[in-house]
């Protein structure tokens, strides 16, 4: 089991590869009739499975026994590369070598062991060459304690993705909590859509570990899922633009560069790739 995605080998034939595990509380909770006059939320899913808990052994009243029951943990870097995903159609963005692959705030990034990170102090948005529509995007990342940045999507070459576009919090929640005393609002959280749509919260590791993400863009259905875990499943047609404070343009875009929303931390980002989808 990575994240919530399991696969069972039974007698040494896979029977099970890959398939997300249901949080059966939460799905049934999520069953139950909306109160009338409730706001419709746009990532209404059902919370995953938690990211720890214990191993239970269960039976449904028949005898079943066990034996030789053995259990290993797998560390972040083993998981970051398992199981491995389907890479077919991909196309690398970052060379590890240097920025000639992207424009923008070229100056606030450099490249750093193989990574591209953000200045100390500086910000904007490193943004692709080429545009896209919809989308695969794969990255991995690593925060710095309290760490701040964001994913750019269906943002124009001289706008801000915030505002102008579309933007994917990348933020070490807790820390960030602890270094400004400051609650987070909802769209705030790690994989939320900035200004619209909160993410499913408690699957990100410790800051200094590697994450791995990826960002699904189809017309406006966006799924981020997150060390193999799905924390966000946003059909931005329900997100009601008069509740929001800022109201991005990217909402009724449909296609735009992709890229890296700074915010003065040098998170890194490395091994980025894209899927052009039909």
């Amino acid at each position: 089991m990575v994240g919530e995605l399991v696969t069972v080998v039974l007698n040494d034939v896979t029977v099970v590869d890959r398939a997300r595990l249901g949080n059966y509380v939460s799905r049934i909770a999520s069953q139950k009739p909306r109160k009338e006059g409730a706001l419709i939320d746009p990532n209404d899913f059902p919370d995953p499975v938690r990211l720890r808990g214990p191993i239970q052994l269960q039976s449904h009243g028949s005898e079943i026994r066990w034996r030789n029951v053995f259990i290993r943990e797998i560390g972040s870097d083993e998981a970051n590369a398992w199981p491995a995903a389907d890479e077919q159609g991909f196309l690398r963005l970052d060379n590890g070598r240097d920025l000639s692959n992207w424009q923008g705030a070229v100056d606030s990034y450099e490249v750093r062991d193989g990574c591209i990170v953000c200045k100390p102090g500086c910000g904007g948005d490193l943004l692709s060459r080429e545009e896209f529509g919809d989308m695969i995007l794969r990255f991995e990342f690593r925060l710095p304690p309290a760490g701040n940045s964001g994913i750019a999507i269906r943002t124009p070459p001289s706008g801000r993705s915030a505002s102008e576009g579309l933007e994917i919090q990348v933020l070490d929640d807790e820390g960030y909590i602890a270094k400004t005393g400051r609650p987070l609002k909802d769209y705030q959280y790690h994989g939320s859509i900035c200004h619209c749509v909160g993410a499913k919260r408690g699957y990100l590791r410790p800051a200094g570990q590697w994450n791995t993400q990826e960002i699904r863009v189809e017309g406006q259905r966006v799924r981020v899922t997150l060390n193999g875990t799905r924390i966000l499943d946003a059909d931005l047609d329900k997100v009601d633009r008069s509740k929001l404070s800022v109201v991005p343009k990217g909402l009724e875009r449909r296609s735009g560069h992709i890229g890296f929303a700074g915010h003065n931390d040098p998170v890194e980002f490395q091994n980025v790739r894209v899927k052009r989808l039909p």
